[in-house]
């Protein structure tokens, strides 16, 4: 098996041109030996007056149980989710707004403020260790028509979840049916 993992999705590095519209900026977390959380789509929402956001496992499966900040940067409501131990160099010190987890389906929701919302993942698992930084889609914000699907289209963010030393599913079998083809090979008559 080669040493580049293949997570089948391409981690953003900026915003997409597409969406310039919605004014939004994109700040990359500083590394951690655990993982990160990758940006990997941004779009108009499929929803009107929501901000919506997909996060999915290395593999390419929905993640439940994650926490969505949903972050209100002038003020808002504290969320209590400080975490007990964090490798997240550089992560947000002070959480307001709104905080959801993700469904069965990796899916959490926001109907959002007439102001841009800071929207992150904050993956503070049972133990309160909070191991994955996550890139900060700043000044989510709300456009209309004509540029917008409806008269106040949010926006849509699908993050991936990286984990040191996993694997992605798809590549491992690859390389399995890679060896088991070289194995018949191997045993064909000449």
């Amino acid at each position: 098996m080669s040493d580049e993992i293949n997570y089948s999705f391409d981690a953003l590095t900026g915003i997409p041109s597409k969406m310039a519209p919605w004014g939004l900026h994109l700040d990359q977390p500083y590394p951690s030996s655990f993982g990160e959380y990758v940006l990997i789509e941004v779009a108009p929402a499929d929803i009107e007056q929501h901000h919506q956001v997909e996060i999915i496992d290395e593999h390419g499966d929905p993640l439940r149980g994650v926490w969505v900040i949903f972050g209100f940067p002038g003020g808002g409501p504290e969320i209590g989710l400080t975490p007990t131990e964090n490798h997240w160099r550089g992560a947000p010190a002070v959480l307001k707004g709104n905080a959801q987890t993700t469904s069965y389906a990796g899916y959490a929701q926001h109907t959002f403020k007439s102001g841009g919302e800071d929207i992150w993942v904050w993956d503070v698992d049972d133990e309160g260790i909070l191991r994955l930084p996550s890139p900060i889609v700043k000044n989510c914000k709300w456009v209309s028509n004509p540029i917008g699907r409806f008269e106040h289209t949010g926006v849509k963010l699908r993050f991936q979840r990286r984990t040191a030393g996993i694997i992605p599913r798809a590549q491992r079998l690859d390389a399995l049916e890679a060896r088991i083809a070289a194995l018949e090979a191997l045993l064909q008559p000449a």
